[in-house]
């Protein structure tokens, strides 16, 4: 039983490598849309992680239309 996998599952917070290969980007792309504030992360000391409910909720959020976007707003 691999207990890294295993543990993973239950994380909180993913590396930004993680984050990377679930959106098919490259490093340097990745990198450049942290710094500009495009994907949300946290940054403790020198790592920067990525909070996964934070991140899915991002891509939730990408994949509304406007229309979607407005009538869910008008829920809230």
């Amino acid at each position: 039983m691999d207990t890294r996998s295993e543990s993973s599952e239950y994380c909180l917070i993913m590396s930004v490598e993680e984050a990377r290969r679930k959106l098919g980007l490259s490093r340097g792309l990745m990198y450049k849309a942290i710094k500009r504030g495009q994907i949300p992360h946290l940054v403790v000391g020198r790592r920067i992680l990525i909070p996964k409910k934070s991140f899915s909720q991002w891509l939730d959020k990408l994949h509304l239309s406007p229309q979607e976007e407005r009538s869910h707003e008008e829920d809230v």
